[in-house]
C-alpha cells in the first residue's frame, strides 16, 4: 500500500469530475466520474460514489460503482458495496451481501496462458 502522506481525500458531498493519476492513493466518499489510474490503492468509501473505470495496485468498493474496477494486486467488493461493470485482478473477493453485475478475469503473470521458461 501506499503512504499515507500520498493518500488524497474526496470528501462527502464533493464531485471529481475527469482523470486522476499517479503513484498515491484515493479515498473517495464523494461523487467521481471519469477515470481513476493509480499505483496505490483506490477506496470508494460506503457513502461513495462512482460512474468510473478505477484502476490502482487495490481496489476496494463499499459504495456504488458503474465502471470497470482493475487491480494489479486485488479487488474486494465490502459487503455495502455495489458494482456494476468488469473485474480484472489476480485476487478478487466480495462480502456478504455485496451487489454486482458483471464479468470477473482473475490472471496472474504466471497462468496468462503463456510459456514460462
Amino acid at each position: 500500500m501506499a503512504d499515507p502522506a500520498t493518500r488524497s481525500y474526496l470528501g462527502p458531498g464533493c464531485v471529481l469530475d475527469g482523470e486522476v493519476s499517479g503513484s498515491g492513493s484515493l479515498e473517495c466518499h464523494g461523487t467521481v466520474t471519469g477515470s481513476i489510474r493509480l499505483d496505490g490503492e483506490v477506496l470508494v468509501g460506503e457513502r461513495g460514489n462512482a460512474n468510473a473505470d478505477l484502476h490502482g495496485g487495490r481496489v476496494v468498493v463499499d459504495g456504488v460503482l458503474v465502471g470497470n474496477a482493475t487491480g494489479t494486486e486485488r479487488v474486494e467488493v465490502g459487503a455495502s458495496g455495489q458494482v456494476t461493470g468488469d473485474i480484472r485482478a489476480p485476487s478478487v473477493a466480495f462480502g456478504e451481501g455485496a451487489i454486482f453485475e458483471g464479468n470477473v478475469e482473475m490472471r496472474t503473470a504466471r497462468n496468462s496462458g503463456g510459456s514460462e521458461q
